[in-house]
């Protein structure tokens, strides 16, 4: 495969940056809605697309910024139109599409979008101005045909669709319960070895790694956390092991091991004292 080339790049790029910024500039908060086409291809990537899928992010990021000044706008991610644009006569493309994680939707499901986005062209918040259509992502780690050509990047499971994948064995299973174990550890080691074993199984499952892959001496950061899955595994931890951890601690170059050690001391399930021995 050739190297995509600097005039292959800007090809793509410029209408979009440039004529999205341009428009931006030239008419401020003058307008009654914004509107930018944008596509889910910069949501979900497309090969040898780079150039493409730039563009149409930096317009949801435009978006989201002009929202964040108070400003309408709202850029809507148009997926996959069923009869409608080159996949309506090409079913090769059609089948990449939704093999990608494209859901086709109708032509006015579009309209439907493109309306709300007239009649509300102010957010709330900037997460608001952007609006996602029919991206359907099946989890990657599953035995799924359609899941299996697509990459199984950890950063991107908060976005997989996991309704036929069966549950993974959670740590309060009869067989383990950090609980139990945790308020009854006579030891250090022993409390360390309970936290530890109930954030692998716990990590496992947010970013589809399977356990025995998580390695404790490197960083949970180095599996793919991004910042939605550390909000996740930091509210877990406050719940199931009662203890407090910081998300930029989760994010950090700490190893595993350091950081499961760190949550069994702070962990209020842990007899009182336990620690002051080492």
């Amino acid at each position: 495969m050739e190297n995509m080339s600097y005039e292959q790049w800007q090809a793509a790029t410029r209408p979009k940056v440039a004529g999205t910024m341009n428009l931006h500039q030239v008419f401020g908060d003058t307008l009654d809605f914004f509107i930018s086409l944008s596509s889910s291809g910069g949501i979900i990537g497309s090969y040898a697309q780079g150039n493409y899928c730039a563009g149409n992010t930096f317009q949801d990021s435009l978006a989201r910024h002009r929202a964040s000044l108070g400003m309408p706008a709202r850029s809507i991610d148009v997926g996959c139109v069923e009869g409608e644009g080159y996949t309506a006569n090409n079913e090769a493309a059609a089948k990449f599409v939704t093999s990608q994680g494209l859901k086709p939707y109708t032509v006015k499901e579009l309209l439907a979008t493109v309306n709300e986005a007239i009649n509300n062209p102010s957010t709330s918040d900037p997460v608001s101005a952007q609006l996602l259509c029919g991206i359907h992502r099946a989890d990657p780690t599953c035995q799924d045909k359609e899941a299996a050509v697509q990459r199984p990047d950890p950063k991107f499971s908060h976005i997989w669709t996991k309704s036929t994948v069966k549950a993974a064995p959670t740590t309060t299973s009869k067989d383990f319960d950090v609980q139990a174990m945790l308020g009854s550890a006579m030891t250090v080691t022993e409390a360390q070895e309970a936290t530890q074993r109930a954030l692998k199984t716990q990590l496992s499952k947010l970013l589809a790694v399977p356990v025995d892959e998580l390695r404790v001496d490197r960083s949970v950061a180095s599996y793919g956390m991004d910042s939605l899955a550390a909000v996740e595994l930091r509210n877990w931890i406050t719940t199931r092991l009662e203890s407090h951890v910081q998300t930029f601690e989760l994010m950090s170059s700490a190893t595993f091991a350091e950081l499961s050690n760190m949550v069994a001391k702070r962990s209020r399930l842990v007899r009182t004292g336990l620690f002051d021995k080492e």
